[in-house]
């Protein structure tokens, strides 16, 4: 490769390459530099070394060599636009800035349609009311950047990182799979954002504001919705399959309610509980209908959990106790796990008391020591299991003499029959759903 004026940009695409190796395009080889002080074009140059302002930048574009840049209207690939503010409209469509450093850049209203900006660094980004209608983004950075009211309709958002971004945009047709839109807020400050038909197959959507968007017609299959707030959202033919995750897999999480706030006072306004249980129900119908039930009967608990904080909001205080004492019996009537849980630790607390306090006076215990010619210890842990495990299921089989293991046995037969019956309970309804 021979070495290019002295006053001309010479970089290329991919930067670096050595000579023998073919580049994907020369894509500013001969583009004239502004200045002594660089040796690169006012695209490519440091934006600490030369001032570029939207005409400068789109004087420097060499349209008379358009033709040789198909498919590209123009190969700014590389480009380095760090916290330059473009406050002007400025037209960009159908070029290519792949690999592009954009981040932290002001871009509002900027036509980027049909633009290449794969691998593109728009973190941070102010790219509100910018068109980026069937732009290529695959795999790059739009973290934390704010798309609000921005044209996203077919764009290819593949393996993009979109985490902490403002999505208030219309996402039409794009795709977005393998996205990760980790704590990405869709609700913006009116309606949502527009994602109908958008492909979120593999798409991590943690914490993502999902109010009021439209997610008609889109495929989740796959999708990742861990901490996901709903409100009045549109759920109309979304597409869900068994990989589809609705809850959170840590453990601080996986005895709370999942996807909505914790209500830390009275007074949090009870039509978006209301909203949060509608669309619930709208998921676990979908999940039922396609044979899901697992993630159904997730979904139905957390409906109850909405209309739980519903009534709490509405100052109901009794009937949302009597709901939260409901969840911790038996997860509204849908988890064996919490019913057997709950059988579980009264066994464990009921064979401990027996164990440290006794089942016999001493007296007793000699009596029937010397009747069995055999020594009789009435703490063995064998003992105390089988009496446990006896009282649990019937009534004790013998008379306690030893006051607190008299009274827990009373509580552990009327609570072992009393979840004995909620199994059965759990175990009849949790079908239907």
């Amino acid at each position: 490769m021979s070495n290019s004026p002295s006053d001309r940009c010479g970089y290329t695409w991919p930067e670096g390459y050595e000579t023998g190796d073919t580049p994907r395009h020369q894509s500013c080889y001969w583009r004239e530099t502004p200045s002594e002080d660089t040796d690169r074009c006012l695209w490519h140059a440091n934006p600490d070394e030369v001032t570029k302002t939207r005409q400068a930048l789109m004087n420097d574009l060499v349209r008379e060599t358009r033709e040789q840049n198909s498919p590209y209207a123009e190969l700014l690939d590389g480009a380095n636009l760090s916290n330059v503010k473009l406050i002007d409209r400025i037209f960009l469509e159908n070029v290519a800035l792949r690999g592009s450093l954009l981040n932290n850049a002001e871009f509002r209203n900027i036509d980027l349609s049909g633009a290449n900006l794969q691998d593109a660094d728009l973190s941070g980004a102010d790219l509100r009311d910018a068109d980026l209608s069937v732009a290529d983004l695959r795999d790059a950075d739009l973290s934390e950047a704010n798309l609000q009211d921005a044209d996203l309709s077919g764009a290819d958002l593949r393996d993009a990182n979109l985490t902490e971004a403002s999505l208030r945009a219309g996402f039409s047709g794009a795709d977005l799979r393998g996205a990760d839109l980790s704590k990405a807020d869709f609700s913006g400050r009116a309606v949502g954002a527009n994602l109908s038909g958008a492909d979120f197959r593999d798409a991590i959507l943690s914490a993502a504001d999902l109010r009021k968007a439209n997610l008609s017609g889109t495929d989740l299959r796959a999708a990742v919705l861990v901490s996901v707030l709903l409100g009045n959202t549109d759920l109309s033919n979304v597409q869900l399959d068994h990989r589809t995750q609705f809850t959170s897999r840590s453990l601080r999480q996986r005895f709370k309610s999942i996807f909505l706030p914790r209500p830390r006072k009275v007074g949090v306004e009870s039509n978006t509980w209301n909203a949060h249980a509608r669309d619930f129900h709208k998921l676990a119908a979908i999940c039922s209908r396609e044979g899901l039930i697992g993630q159904a009967r997730t979904l139905t608990i957390l409906e109850r959990h909405a209309r739980r904080n519903e009534t709490l909001s509405n100052g109901n205080i009794l009937t949302a106790l009597g709901a939260w004492l409901n969840w911790q019996a038996t997860s509204y009537g849908i988890s064996v796990g919490r019913v057997s849980r709950n059988m579980l630790l009264l066994f464990l607390v009921s064979s401990l008391t027996y164990l440290l306090n006794g089942i016999r006076t001493a007296e007793e215990a000699i009596r029937i020591s010397e009747l069995m010619s055999r020594p009789f210890l009435t703490e063995s842990v064998v003992n105390t299991v089988y009496f446990s495990v006896v009282t649990f299921t019937t009534s004790p089989p013998w008379t306690v003499f030893v006051e607190v293991s008299q009274w827990m046995a009373m509580i552990e037969t009327f609570l072992g029959t009393l979840l004995i019956v909620l199994l059965g309970y759990v175990l009849g309804h949790r079908d239907q759903i």
